[in-house]
């Protein structure tokens, strides 16, 4: 009897050629227990992309599973890119990564898988990483060994309205999260807005170990140039809209919830700084006490505007 396939990798490729082998041989060097797949999906790359998948895929049949486009389907923002890549895992854990990075550690999904099967209040495991740049040279040694104190197991929520200190390439969750409606509807917005909201359904837990390499490529895409940050704020407002009306936030002392809802004041300046009377009257709408937080929002999301102008 064939064994089930307990963790799926979900790997986008699009024209990734000159990193795609040190990527797919992070998949391959796995040790588990288990049996896994990776979900290599081609988006019609015009580079030697797919080539490099079919000579994988064959070499390595039982863990490389090629999906190849005819169409680009990223570009569409229609939504198909996930229900393609959804429909296609088997496992029950997920794990993510991109062409253009790679694993650099040979146990990264049983270290997790682990975590996951022995802690069943956890939805998602993330660890440590190291970021390189595109001739592999590394710029960052262990990202977050200089900010121990936002990586942490638990309620990663609170931090997390702060910014965004988690990488996917690093992360493995439990399939659940796919169907999760809240989610669905956090995806194709930066991995801030998904992460926010999967923090709300149960814990996530820190490995603080180095698993990954993050490749920061100058030519790949950017929030700042793409249609997608259009849709964000809509997203941010979606995700506090649950957020209150659910009343999630009434389980933090006050302090928490004070800097909570700071946070979230600065954040939507930050996506919508031409509308501020607009947010204003949103979180207001929502909590009266929201107009205490603005001014001093704005002003300090003006601060950083600034700052970074003059230190460029």
């Amino acid at each position: 009897m064939e064994s089930k396939i307990i963790v799926s990798i979900q790997c986008l490729v699009y024209n990734h050629e000159p990193y795609l082998r040190k990527c797919l041989d992070g998949f391959v060097m796995q040790k588990t227990n288990f049996k896994f797949e990776a979900i290599v999906h081609d988006d019609c790359s015009t580079d030697g992309s797919a080539a490099l998948i079919r000579e994988y895929a064959e070499k390595y049949p039982d863990i490389i599973k090629p999906i190849y486009e005819t169409e680009n389907q990223y570009s569409k923002h229609d939504g198909s890119l996930d229900r393609i890549m959804d429909s296609a895992c088997k496992g029950k854990y997920i794990a993510l990564c991109e062409g253009d990075d790679y694993w650099t550690d040979p146990l990264k999904l049983q270290k997790q898988y682990d975590v996951l099967e022995n802690s069943h209040n956890v939805i998602l495991v993330y660890t440590n990483y190291n970021v390189v740049d595109d001739k592999n040279n590394y710029l960052i040694l262990a990202f977050w060994e200089k900010n121990k104190e936002r990586s942490h197991s638990g309620d990663n929520f609170p931090d997390l309205v702060k910014g965004n200190y988690i990488m996917t390439l690093t992360t493995m969750f439990r399939r659940e999260l796919l169907t999760n409606s809240l989610l669905k509807k956090c995806k194709n917005t930066m991995d801030l807005n998904y992460f926010r909201a999967a923090s709300t359904i149960g814990d996530f837990s820190y490995i603080p170990e180095v698993t990954a390499s993050y490749r920061r490529n100058p030519t790949g895409m950017t929030m700042s140039n793409h249609p997608i940050i259009d849709r964000n704020a809509k997203q941010i407002n979606l995700f506090y809209n649950h957020f209150y009306l659910k009343s999630f936030y009434k389980k933090y002392k006050l302090c928490t919830r004070l800097k909570i809802k700071y946070f979230m004041i600065v954040d939507a300046f930050s996506l919508r700084y031409d509308k501020p009377f607009n947010i204003y009257k949103y979180y207001c709408g929502l909590d009266k006490t929201m107009f205490l937080f603005c001014p001093i929002a704005l002003l300090y999301y003006i601060y950083k505007r600034i700052h970074k102008i003059l230190i460029k």
